[in-house]
């Protein structure tokens, strides 16, 4: 999968991780690819933060935080839109809609975990 899907939707795979599952099995695989996933977003940021370095500049008395110049955002846009087409391996177990019965999950989390194609409808 594109490492962008991934970090875009990270926040639903952390969401699912609070999910009790029945299958400890399941669970287990889910928590392997999770840790792997985390891993690449992970990267990603490190990745993000020195191209933020690269293109930006220091925020003065602050030095830890960076602005990035009109004229250098398409360059560093151009980058990020690279960085997120990486194709990366994560294979998550698929789980079926019905095994989070009772559980509270939001429409958007759902959508981002099709998204992800960890969601079955059976």
């Amino acid at each position: 999968m594109k490492l962008e899907k991934l970090v875009i939707n990270e926040q639903a795979l952390e969401e699912l991780a609070k999910i009790p599952m029945d299958d400890a099995q399941k669970s287990w695989d889910f928590s392997i690819e999770l840790d792997n996933a985390r891993g690449h977003v992970k990267k990603w940021r490190e990745k993000q933060h020195e191209l933020v370095k690269k293109y930006g500049n220091p925020v003065e008395g602050n030095p830890d935080q960076f602005t990035i110049p009109t004229e250098k955002v398409s360059e560093f846009q151009k980058e990020i839109g690279k960085l997120g087409e990486v194709e990366v391996t994560v294979k998550f177990p698929k789980i079926p809609i019905n095994e989070l019965n009772g559980a509270k999950i939001s429409a958007g989390t759902i959508s981002a975990l099709r998204e992800l194609c960890i969601l079955t409808k059976k």
